[in-house]
């Protein structure tokens, strides 16, 4: 009997699934289709969230690295600059 078609005994208005096995095979696949698509959005969330605290982490690396090299220079300017002072003191030219 070809798929979709009732068997002999059985009256059309008492077809089910059985009778369509066609049916059944396209539910599977489109359930499977459903999966795998739940499946990628699972798996593209986590590399986003991966790929974001990646690129987060080396922002504040940079961020960091420049405070520290700015507050560095910025005492050691100073610092002799008040030594360049402390020498004109001393020295009597100031």
């Amino acid at each position: 009997m070809p798929p979709g078609l009732p068997p002999i005994d059985r009256p059309l208005e008492r077809r089910g699934l059985a009778d369509r096995p066609y049916v059944i095979a396209n539910v599977s696949a489109y359930v499977t289709v459903i999966a795998y698509v739940i499946a990628n959005v699972i798996a593209n969330a986590n590399v986003n969230a991966n790929v974001n605290a990646n690129v987060n982490a080396n922002v504040n690396a940079n961020v960091n690295a420049n405070v520290n090299a700015n507050v560095n220079a910025n005492v050691n300017a100073n610092v002799n600059a008040s030594k360049k002072k402390a020498r004109l003191l001393r020295s009597g030219l100031s």
